[in-house]
């Protein structure tokens, strides 16, 4: 699987006959904890700001409505009375029970490329060349946000 994933980024790199100015990392990782994902994806999406709005994208995570509505369904199989309302996508903490259920649902082995796919292509979980900057671009905010929490210990 890895060999074709790495042939196939390869692939794209290289059709985009342009200098991409990352280096991709081809390992993936496993997560522990979401909370660094979730902080470099507001850091990234919104700058922490709840109210941003780019187009049908809200809040600090820029949630779609699609979202919200796969998130009730998801919750509605469960079982459970839990619904999300558009409203909440300028929650930063129902922001991140959303992401949450997503993951618990299409992420189970909590890989972080897998999360970054999802949450910048949806479902498909595709390769494009803008799904790739993101990755890396979530790796450098999350080794800035580490750096920084280092330092004010």
């Amino acid at each position: 699987m890895n060999i074709i994933r790495n042939a196939l980024l390869c692939l794209m790199l290289a059709a985009t006959q342009t200098t991409v100015a990352v280096t991709i990392e081809m390992q993936d990782s496993i997560v522990d904890d979401w909370q660094p994902v979730i902080d470099a994806i507001v850091e990234h999406e919104s700058g922490g700001n709840v109210n941003a709005v780019n187009g049908r994208f809200v809040g600090p995570m820029q949630i779609a409505p699609i979202l919200v509505k796969e998130c009730n369904n998801i919750l509605r199989a469960k079982g459970s009375d839990t619904r999300y309302t558009l409203d909440d996508r300028r929650s930063l903490e129902k922001s991140r029970e959303m992401f949450l259920l997503i993951m618990q649902k299409y992420n189970r082995q909590n890989s972080f490329e897998v999360a970054c796919r999802l949450w910048k292509a949806g479902l498909t979980k595709t390769y494009s060349r803008a799904t790739l900057y993101f990755i890396e671009e979530m790796k450098v905010i999350m080794r800035r946000q580490a750096a920084q929490r280092q330092s004010s210990h």
